[in-house]
């Protein structure tokens, strides 16, 4: 199978402005194109909402592929994340980031009203720290680049920052192999770990156990996680890609034969997408469904749509 990289972290939020000119301010990310005022049946039909009305502007750091995206959701509304939750729950527990310079990161997040969970961690190099951004999605700031090897190949390497990991609970790990590994043929991210038991404190679970599935999509890590101590508790009644933080990832195939291939693996493995693929002027996509409640998006970009689709900063 050919290299499936990650392209795409979604982030619905409830004030996406406000969100914009923080990850701009403190990470040094910059713009890459925008839609404003979608409301198609075509993209009501890959999200799988009834009637959705969004905003979407896109950042990009040092890598060439790799694109955070912003949902602004007039319809449906957004609703908040529960008061109550933590890292252990389902869903995404947190966005890692490599920064080059630590300490001035942390005074950039000062200057933007943030504040750390915890003092950091870690000696001189190899420093890390939890801080919640405006919409409290956890980012793990990483003094060590967990993927420094690729680091001299990226795009933008004068960029301060670079998104490298994502932590998700999910509730069966061997569920999530087959969908990730065997449907996907994302490999794991064989003699690389990225967290212990000593950094569960980070993100205040100081003696939490959990089992860990590392795996490499690209210039990017996704690290699958199930909680024994403390069990964690299912998404809100409801839950759906509108509602506040992450909302789901994206995979960009390198041809449309090989989105094809993977479009056809996941359907012979028993998953399903939003509708079937659809395609557009400049590329296809589709949102596939896992068992426990999470969805990839596969998509297809061409490389005469990459500035339409938020793939070259402005």
């Amino acid at each position: 199978m050919p290299v499936l990289p990650l392209c795409q972290i979604a982030i619905s939020s409830t004030d996406y402005e406000r969100a914009l000119r923080w990850y701009r301010g403190v990470f040094g990310f910059v713009p890459a194109n925008r839609l404003e005022d979608v409301h198609t049946d075509r993209v009501r039909e890959i999200q799988g909402l009834p009637d959705s009305w969004i905003d979407v502007r896109w950042l990009m750091g040092q890598q060439d592929s790799l694109q955070l995206e912003f949902f602004n959701f007039r319809r449906p509304q957004v609703r908040p994340v529960p008061a109550d939750w933590k890292p252990s729950d389902i869903g995404y527990a947190s966005l890692g980031i490599h920064v080059a310079d630590f300490d001035a990161t942390l005074a950039r997040i000062a200057r933007f009203g943030g504040r750390p969970l915890t003092a950091p961690m870690g000696k001189a190099g190899h420093k890390r720290v939890c801080v919640p951004d405006p919409d409290g999605i956890l980012l793990e700031l990483m003094e060590d680049n967990p993927l420094a090897v690729n680091a001299a190949n990226r795009a933008r390497p004068s960029l301060p920052s670079a998104a490298t990991s994502i932590t998700i609970s999910v509730p069966n790990l061997v569920q999530a192999r087959r969908f990730w590994v065997d449907a996907l043929g994302i490999p794991e991210a064989k003699g690389m770990s990225l967290h212990g038991a000593v950094h569960e404190s980070l993100w205040g679970l100081s003696g939490a156990h959990r089992e860990t599935l590392l795996l490499q999509a690209g210039d990017f890590l996704v690290e699958l996680v199930h909680y024994l101590d403390p069990a964690p508790r299912p998404r809100p009644a409801g839950w759906w890609l509108a509602d506040q933080g992450i909302s789901h990832l994206a995979v960009r195939p390198e041809t449309v034969e090989h989105f094809d291939e993977l479009y056809d693996r996941a359907v012979a493995a028993g998953y399903r997408g939003n509708c079937e693929p659809v395609d557009m002027d400049l590329g296809k996509a589709v949102y596939l469904n896992d068992e426990q409640g999470f969805t990839l998006e596969l998509f297809y970009c061409s490389k005469k749509g990459e500035p339409a689709l938020g793939f070259c900063p402005e």
